[in-house]
C-alpha cells in the first residue's frame, strides 16, 4: 500500500507528513491531516482502518465499496465512492473512496490513477486561505470531475467531426468508427452520471467529520458542474444513436438499390428465357427451323424484348 500523508495547513498549504507523526499527532488533536492511499489491499486497509479506531459500519463500507455510488454517515464520519477514470485516454474507470473524519480525510484507490495534474498541486493552487478535511474532499472531487468534463467535450467535438464526415460522405465512416466514438459515450455517460449522484447526495451529508455548510457554495458548483456533463453525455448519446441509424439507413437504401437491379434485370431477361426454353425443346416438327429468316428473327425478337423492357424500367425511374 502507498501512503502520502499531508498536513493541513491553517495558511492554506499542504506540508509532508510521516504516517506516525501525523496519526499520533491527530490522536492528541494537533492538526488536520489527509492521508492519500493508492494500490491498498483488504489486509492493509483493515489494519490502518483499526489502527485510526474507525467503527464498524464506517469500516465495512470502506472494505466493501466496490462499484457504487455510495454517500453514508455515522456519527463518526462521511464515507463517499464515487467512479471516475483512472487514465488519461478515459478508456477504464474505477471507483475512489473518501473517508472524512474530525480533521482527518483518507482517500482511497484500489489501484493507480494517472491524474492530469498531481491533485495536491492543484489543491495549493487554490491558495485557500485555510485548509480543513472538506475544503480537501472537495477539491478531489473537482479535479476528478473535471477529467470528466472534459472528456465529455472532447468527445462533442468527436462527434460534431464525424456527423460533418457523413453530410459529407455517409461511406467515408466505418463502423467500428462508430462503435468505438458509441462505447465511448456510454463509459462517460456511466461516469457522469455515477459522479451526479454522488454530488448531489453530499450536502446533505451530516456528520462529526463532515460539515457540509462549510463548503455549502463549493458543494453546489460540484453538483451543478456534475449535472451539466451528465445532460452533455445523454446529448451525445442520443446525437450517437441518430448518426448510427443514418448509417443504418444508407446500408438498406444500397441493399434495396442492388436488389431493385437484380429485380430488373431478372424481368428483362425472363421473355428471353421463356422464348430459349420454347426453341431448345426437342420436337420433331417445328416450323421456324426450316425458314431461313428464322434465326435472325428470333435475336432480333429477343433484342427488342430486352431494350424495351429495360426502356420501360428507365421511363419509370427504376434506374434513378
Amino acid at each position: 500500500m502507498e501512503t502520502l500523508c499531508h498536513e493541513l495547513g491553517h495558511d492554506g498549504r499542504l506540508s509532508a507528513v510521516a504516517l506516525s507523526d501525523a496519526l499520533g499527532r491527530w490522536r492528541s488533536g494537533d492538526g488536520a491531516f489527509w492521508l492519500d492511499l493508492e494500490a491498498y489491499d483488504e489486509t492493509s486497509l483493515r489494519a490502518l482502518l483499526t489502527q485510526i479506531e474507525v467503527n464498524e459500519f464506517l469500516k465495512n463500507r470502506c472494505l466493501r465499496s466496490g462499484f457504487t455510488t455510495v454517500v453514508v454517515s455515522s456519527h463518526q464520519g462521511t464515507f463517499v465512492n464515487v467512479m471516475v477514470f483512472a487514465d488519461r485516454s478515459c478508456t477504464r474507470r474505477v471507483p475512489v473512496s473518501a473517508l472524512a473524519l474530525r480533521n482527518l480525510l483518507i482517500t482511497m484507490k484500489s489501484e493507480p490513477i494517472e491524474e492530469p495534474v498531481s491533485i495536491p498541486d492543484a489543491i495549493q493552487s487554490l491558495e485557500m486561505s485555510a485548509l480543513n478535511t472538506e475544503a480537501v474532499l472537495c477539491a478531489v472531487l473537482f479535479e476528478h470531475a473535471m477529467v470528466t468534463g472534459r472528456q465529455a467535450h472532447a468527445l462533442r467535438e468527436s462527434v460534431l467531426e464525424l456527423g460533418e464526415r457523413m453530410d459529407r460522405d455517409v461511406e467515408s465512416v466505418s463502423p467500428e468508427e462508430l462503435e468505438d466514438l458509441v462505447h465511448s459515450i456510454l463509459l462517460t455517460l456511466a461516469v457522469a452520471d455515477e459522479q451526479a449522484e454522488a454530488f448531489a447526495l453530499l450536502p446533505n451529508a451530516r456528520s462529526d467529520g463532515f460539515h457540509a455548510t462549510e463548503i455549502q457554495s463549493s458543494l453546489g458548483l460540484l453538483d451543478t458542474g456534475a449535472a451539466s456533463t451528465e445532460r452533455l453525455a445523454r446529448r451525445l448519446d442520443d446525437r450517437m444513436e441518430n448518426l448510427v441509424r443514418r448509417k443504418q439507413d444508407y446500408k438498406q437504401v444500397l441493399l434495396n438499390r442492388r436488389i431493385a437491379m437484380l429485380t430488373i434485370l431478372s424481368a428483362i431477361f425472363m421473355p428471353l428465357t421463356l422464348l430459349t426454353g420454347i426453341w431448345g425443346m426437342n420436337f420433331e416438327h417445328m416450323p421456324e427451323l426450316d425458314n431461313p429468316y428464322a434465326y435472325p428473327a428470333a435475336l432480333g425478337l429477343m433484342a427488342t424484348l430486352g431494350l424495351g423492357g429495360a426502356w420501360a424500367f428507365y421511363k419509370r425511374g427504376w434506374f434513378g
